[in-house]
């Protein structure tokens, strides 16, 4: 996403949350409102009074904060494997919730081989076929390999989760007044497409694009999701 923006001309600010890279991991437990507001006082530090806000899985959750909290400052909007809570039940398969769980169980107790640790992520968020085929050197491999070098501590993955968890926009969602596009892969198996469509559905004239194969990560559509994202914003 980053060199497809950079290519056309934008500058991107990309932001660590609180729990993860190299941002600290407090305590208490936090909120995607809170995280919100730490993204927003970045723009403030950097003095940015405005600007296109993308966020993908989590990133999405803290991105519709962002734009319901502080309108004024987000000029266009992109959500991808998203949703708008985890609550609606009816959106989230039995076999979507077991397979979360076993996510969740990797993610805090990872391999200690680092290829091991790439492969296993890539089984996460990619599609089967995709993670089987990846290879050191390939973007997609890097690019979760430099991520893993400033992994989150397991304390850290898990009040992220839990900030996943409490997150709730539905009700919300139809005061958004921006233009919005959202993104969402056929093969995402911790977001369910159904969760994308709904929240497209609920948020006045927002663009759904289906990427049909992908996963969560839509690692498997990269051109085609930069491109899109271009040309909506």
């Amino acid at each position: 996403a980053v060199r497809h923006l950079r290519a056309a001309g934008y500058e991107v600010i990309v932001v660590d949350n609180r729990g993860c890279g190299r941002s600290s991991t407090p305590w208490r437990p936090w909120t995607t409102r809170r995280m919100a507001r730490d993204a927003v006082a970045v723009l403030d530090q950097l003095g940015v009074e405005r600007a296109h806000v993308a966020g993908a899985s989590l990133g999405g959750m803290i991105a519709q904060e962002i734009a319901l909290e502080c309108p004024d400052r987000v000029s266009k909007l992109v959500l991808s494997s998203t949703s708008g809570s985890f609550r609606r039940l009816d959106l989230v398969p039995r076999k979507g919730l077991l397979h979360l769980f076993e996510v969740t169980l990797r993610l805090l107790r990872p391999a200690s081989d680092p290829e091991r640790r790439v492969s296993d992520f890539l089984c996460t968020i990619a599609s089967e076929d995709f993670a089987a085929q990846c290879r050191s050197g390939d973007e997609a491999w890097d690019t979760v390999a430099a991520m893993l070098e400033d992994p989150a501590s397991q304390r850290g993955l898990a009040l992220q989760l839990l900030a996943c968890m409490r997150h709730s926009t539905w009700s919300r969602l139809p005061q958004l007044s921006m233009p919005v596009q959202v993104h969402h892969g056929s093969q995402d198996t911790l977001v369910p497409l159904a969760a994308g469509r709904e929240l497209a559905q609920r948020i006045p004239g927002a663009r759904f694009e289906l990427h049909e194969g992908a996963g969560h990560g839509l690692f498997e559509r990269t051109e085609e999701v930069g491109e899109s994202v271009i040309a909506f914003l």
